[in-house]
């Protein structure tokens, strides 16, 4: 099973909901979240934290599992000896988390905006650019194409240390060195691209999608 729970932030220019949180929150991560300048930022790290408290809980992690979060030398979050892999992505006002027992996962989501494609052409291999920039909607393409690298890279644990134009894609499946990746779409609304990565093939009814709200 692998749960994915999102949040849409209400209120992206206040600080005022960030503080209502804060103090149900552990010290070092309420430093971390106070230090933020602007309050969208501190309002996707709130959410992020939040998400991964709910979606535990729903797994039956006992406890506060917030505490317990560490970092790779990557800065990939994990939980020592924890019951589930989780990630965490967040693009335009949108927050998701993905979380599964069943093995590692990645999970990337982009708020669809203008770009000029050109100066994304290093990161895929010539064939690989050539098929986004002939293909009847270009942008969208492109979108589909760097979330599932962004999110084979996140499973991967390395992130942005890997590079994206070494990344194999060959329908549903990613392959990164020896590692076999399974890529599965992700639907936010019509104005974002997303996809999980898992190291395992997941059944349609295996994922479970939810929006959550959050009140103080």
């Amino acid at each position: 099973m692998v749960l994915i729970r999102y949040a849409e932030l209400k209120d992206p220019g206040s600080f005022r909901e960030v503080d209502a949180f804060l103090p149900g929150l552990p010290p070092d991560l309420r430093r971390k979240i106070s230090a933020y300048k602007f309050a969208k930022d501190a309002q996707l790290c709130l959410y992020g934290k939040l998400l991964i408290r709910q979606i535990a809980g729903e797994m039956g992690y006992p406890g506060d599992i917030l505490p317990q979060i560490r970092y790779s030398t990557y800065s990939r979050p994990y939980v020592a000896d924890g019951p589930a892999d989780f990630n965490t992505s967040h693009s335009g006002s949108i927050v998701a988390v993905a979380m599964s027992s069943k093995g590692r996962l990645g999970i990337d989501i982009e708020a669809i905006r203008a770009v000029e494609l050109s100066d994304f052409k290093g990161y895929f291999p010539e064939a690989e650019f050539a098929e986004i920039t002939a293909s009847a909607d270009p942008l969208r393409s492109f979108y589909k194409q760097w979330t599932r690298k962004e999110a084979l890279m996140k499973a991967d644990g390395r992130g942005m240390h890997l590079e994206l134009s070494k990344i194999e894609i060959e329908g549903n499946e990613g392959r990164i060195g020896a590692a076999r990746w399974f890529l599965t779409p992700l639907h936010f609304g019509n104005n974002y691209s997303a996809h999980l990565a898992t190291a395992w093939q997941p059944a349609a009814t295996e994922i479970q999608i939810a929006k959550s709200e959050f009140h103080p």
